[in-house]
Formats: structure tokens, sequence, C-alpha cells
């Protein structure tokens, strides 16, 4: 919902926002942080949205940060947080049903208690 973030600043530019330095860039760099988190690849024409930019300014500020503008689509830096990780679950402490509670689900859903 970035796209409507800029709608909902424009009526306080004026009266407050012009006063704080850096609001508008800091909420940006915000967006741009959460998008890379997200994506791998994203519409260019969403990023310009999200960003509240013109897609100059927006291709300029994506590129800074080392993604790239390929056509219609921007293709974000792959990072820990937006790349797919192979996980077991009983690795980890829990996901996987052990025999105990594989027996009391299907008692429950066949009636044997």
């Amino acid at each position: 919902q970035f796209r409507g973030v800029w709608a909902a600043l424009e009526p306080l530019q004026e009266p407050l926002l012009q006063h704080i330095p850096g609001v508008a860039d800091a909420l940006r760099d915000f967006v741009v942080h959460t998008l890379g988190l997200t994506y791998q690849a994203i519409p260019a024409a969403h990023v310009t949205a999200s960003l509240g930019l013109d897609a100059a300014a927006a291709a300029k500020l994506v590129e800074a940060r080392g993604w790239r503008v390929e056509g219609e689509l921007v293709q974000v830096a792959l990072n820990d947080d937006n790349q797919a990780k192979p996980r077991k679950a009983a690795e980890e402490g829990g996901g996987a049903l052990q025999l105990g509670q594989l027996t009391k689900v299907m008692s429950a859903a066949f009636g044997l208690h």
C-alpha cells in the first residue's frame, strides 16, 4: 500500500513536510528496503508508484541500490531475504508431525476415542 502513502501525504506537504527535511527520502528508503526484502523482480510501474516518483527518478534511486531496470521490469539485487531457502522442519525443531501426534489426529478424525 505504498502507493497510497504519497496521496495521503500530499495535503501535508505544504503545512508540515516541507519543514521536516529528509522525510520523503526516509520513506523512500523504507519502501526500497521493503521491496528488496520481498521481490527478486518487480514491474517498474509498481516501483515508480510505490516510490511516488517519475520513472527516471525511480530508476536512478533503485540503480543506486544495485538494482537493474530492464525494460518494464526491475531486477532486485539478490539478498538473504528475497531468496527461497530449503528448510528441514525436523532440524528446526518443529513442523513435522510425530507419530504420536498423527495417531491423535487420525483417532479424532475417525471417532476412535
